[in-house]
């Protein structure tokens, strides 16, 4: 995979399976609501690096007009991707519909 992209367990040499998908989408994501990449750093090792030891920034820290909301999505990104494959353990659509479910409660 591209080095931005790659779920912590493809860093590590792992078998991945479709939970790196969640964790790709995931980053894509991220970039295209903030404009930026959630993993920034001049080269690739320093990407994966980041992808193991940092998290990603709010999608609102650089300055960019993200309405909350789509904010509130960028942070739940950020706590189920985890360093592993057992914080992303649900499907997406699993996901959503929780995340769904919590928002109409609140409404």
């Amino acid at each position: 995979g591209t080095a931005g992209y790659m779920a912590p367990e493809q860093v590590r040499g792992e078998a991945a399976d479709h939970r790196a998908d969640v964790f790709a989408f995931g980053a894509i994501l991220y970039e295209m609501i903030s404009g930026r990449r959630a993993f920034q750093a001049p080269t690739a090792a320093e990407k994966m690096s980041a992808i193991l030891n940092a998290e990603p920034p709010p999608m609102t820290s650089a300055g960019s007009e993200v309405p909350p909301l789509l904010d509130h999505i960028g942070g739940a990104w950020r706590r189920i991707r985890g360093s592993g494959t057992s914080r992303r353990r649900i499907s997406p659509s699993t996901c959503s519909t929780r995340w769904i479910r919590s928002r109409t409660r609140r409404v």
